[in-house]
């Protein structure tokens, strides 16, 4: 496993501070090779490691599944030898909204192999995404 605080000391100051706030949720909103991976990898490896919080109640959201593989493996490379470290929740957006939906949308009446189950998934996702945008302020009103 690599020592985090090596992790830390790759990482400049606006990424450090993304990684060490933990009072609410956080969007990493960057271009690109700005360093998002590595900013989103080392703060689920602190949150596990130094806040004790456990991986099944981590989530990491991305648009593609190149890039929540590329997560999975770097959080895997981080914490390894821990038996837990693939309950993260890292996956696309689309795959967590399938996933959530097949979990619970029975409690609105979906069932998980209806048609209207993979279009009520894209709109979630859609919709999901839209209100964090909007939410963020990162869209002109």
């Amino acid at each position: 496993m690599a020592e985090l605080q090596e992790l830390m000391d790759q990482l400049n100051e606006a990424q450090r501070e993304a990684v060490l706030e933990n009072s609410h949720p956080l969007l990493v909103l960057a271009g690109a090779g700005s360093g998002k991976t590595r900013v989103i990898t080392t703060k689920i490896a602190y949150a596990i490691e130094q806040l004790g919080i456990p991986p099944y109640k981590i989530l990491a959201v991305t648009f593609t599944n190149k890039a929540a593989n590329e997560m999975k493996q770097r959080v895997g490379e981080m914490l390894e030898g821990r038996s837990d470290v693939n309950d993260c929740n890292i996956r696309t957006f689309h795959s967590f909204g399938a996933w959530f939906l097949r979990r619970f949308g029975s409690e609105i009446g979906l069932m998980p192999t209806s048609p209207s189950m993979m279009m009520t998934t894209l709109l979630v996702c859609w919709l999901l995404v839209s209100q964090t945008i909007k939410s963020g302020n990162l869209i002109p009103s």
